[in-house]
């Protein structure tokens, strides 16, 4: 393999003290081949030769800009898991203080969908700002309503306040959860992506978990100022941050995009000039392919986002967010004298342990696996939970006889943490890796927007009618259709979706072509 005729240590020369991997690929590469001034254009070449940098002298330390950025941008992720779980540690408190007097069963029945809802309505809104005026605008400019909303809250004169407040902060919510992952995914190295974009939902637990904390001490107005207090962390944080290289390349930027890549692989333009040749060649080739609705619907853009879809009714309809809901009653259920503040952050604390697991693990062992290890035990736990309320509810054991009831007490609780650990290694974070990464290029905002908008209706869907569902066909029938969608999901995985790790956005739209064998690709390991 030869790069431009040159050697080696002409090239090490060149980019630094770098360790490269090459791989060949039909694909597009801008080359860098010199003019006679002696400076470098992006050419175009049926070989491909993927270059991925890895600062051997720098280890760790000099990715510490991307690790920065992801930590600075996935704040708001945090704040997006305040948003989530807020209801499950106000609203005791709202019962019992009665501020605007007796809190009806309906008013509570949408104090917590409502920010599902804004979620919702938030994400064409979000694809359009992010492909316009970027991921990094897109995501501070939302910083300050986000507050706002918290502020709404917490200052509330009466429940329609409160209200307004849930639907501005889900709002927020529902237009980052789109922003983050398409700009993790444009600035992160290769090796590294999985670990970056799975600080999202590694986050979203980590706001969980701080207003799981806060709610055990805290009335319900100072939970939302606490709230509030990690969107203004992230436009502080944010504040150094430069936009996605690929989206200023995209508006023509050339100079801060040079700047941007720069600042994120925390080289000198000499060290970064090969990837930038190779970027500057791929927004080219995007821009050639348009981006309009017309384009959605073309059938190489139509199949990853045919699985984006696939993986948010997986993440949404297997029941994840309502049963987190009903933690304190699985742990009443399993007989446990637990007090309810302490199991819902027992619960928090195995999510937050979880997702940090799983960025140690997806750019090591790959999507797929840890996808269909996710899926499958938590298929295996709602079995379980379904088989202990069949009997407790559908059988009237004889008093001072056998019960099995005897000796399952502890199935409902293993089976809820089993879930949760499932859940968060796999299910929860990569769903969103792969909407950030299989989305093309060129119509990124719109099909993110599709992906997010999918997950956040099933999200209000399932949150709404959990109660409804549980009350019609039993809590027997109810986890076992979550273990249902989860057994689906599967099935869905191992058969439509490729594995990512490894390969640059460039090698994955291609995985999606019509001249490609998607099956062939699906278990390589990388």
């Amino acid at each position: 393999m030869k790069l431009d005729n040159r050697k080696e240590s002409e090239f090490t020369e060149i980019v630094g003290p770098f360790h490269h991997e090459r791989q060949e690929s039909s694909s597009y590469n801008p080359e860098r081949k010199a003019s006679s001034e002696g400076s470098y254009v992006p050419t175009l070449d049926v070989t491909f030769v993927h270059v991925t940098s890895k600062p051997t002298s720098k280890g760790c330390f000099g990715r510490w800009h991307q690790l920065y950025a992801a930590l600075a941008v996935t704040m708001s992720a945090a704040g997006l898991g305040t948003t989530i779980a807020y209801t499950a540690t106000a609203m005791p408190d709202l019962r019992n203080a009665k501020p605007f007097g007796e809190v009806t069963s309906s008013q509570e029945t949408w104090i917590g969908p409502l920010a599902l809802l804004g979620a919702a309505v938030a994400c064409p809104i979000a694809g359009f700002l992010v492909d316009i005026f970027g991921r990094r605008r897109t995501i501070v400019w939302f910083m300050p309503l986000f507050l706002s909303g918290w502020l709404i809250i917490g200052l509330a004169q009466n429940i329609e306040m409160i209200y307004i407040g849930r639907f501005i902060t889900g709002f927020c919510g529902g237009s980052i959860s789109l922003a983050i992952p398409v700009f993790l995914a444009e600035v992160s190295e290769v090796d590294i992506r999985g670990t970056l974009t799975s600080f999202i939902d590694m986050m979203i637990t980590v706001g969980i978990l701080y207003i799981y904390l806060i709610g055990t001490y805290a009335s319900w107005q100072t939970q939302a100022f606490a709230c509030g207090a990690l969107p203004l962390l992230c436009q502080i944080l944010m504040f150094i941050v430069p936009e996605s290289p690929r989206f200023l390349l995209q508006r023509g930027d050339t100079t801060n995009a040079r700047k941007s890549l720069s600042w994120f692989r925390n080289s000198t333009f000499e060290q970064i000039e090969e990837e930038f040749s190779k970027l500057l060649g791929s927004v080219t080739e995007s821009q050639d392919k348009g981006g309009s609705w017309k384009d959605v619907f073309k059938v190489p853009v139509l199949k990853p986002i045919g699985i984006g879809m696939g993986l948010m009714f997986i993440q949404q309809c297997c029941g994840i967010l309502p049963i987190t809901a009903y933690t304190v009653d699985i742990f009443h259920s399993a007989g446990t004298d637990i007090n309810d503040n302490l199991s819902t952050n027992i619960v928090g604390v195995i999510q937050v342990m979880a997702t940090i697991t799983s960025a140690l693990l997806v750019d090591r062992y790959g999507r797929r696996l840890l996808l269909l290890l996710s899926t499958g035990f938590m298929t295996t736990s709602m079995c379980g939970m379904s088989s202990f309320f069949y009997m407790k509810n559908r059988h009237n054991y004889p008093v001072n006889q056998f019960s099995p009831l005897d000796y399952l007490g502890w199935l409902p609780l293993t089976s809820l943490l089993i879930y949760v650990v499932a859940f968060s290694i796999g299910v929860g974070p990569i769903s969103w890796l792969y909407m950030g990464e299989i989305i093309p290029n060129h119509v990124r905002g719109k099909g993110c927007g599709i992906v997010t908008i999918t997950s956040w209706s099933l999200s209000f869907a399932m949150t709404l009618g959990f109660g409804g569902l549980m009350a019609i066909v039993g809590e027997d029938v109810g986890y076992g259709i979550f273990g249902a969608v989860s057994l689906i999901g599967s099935v869905f995985i191992y058969f439509c979706l490729p594995e990512t790790k490894g390969r640059t956005l460039d090698e994955i739209q291609i995985l999606f072509t019509k001249n490609n064998n998607i099956k062939n690709n699906l278990t390589e390991d990388l």
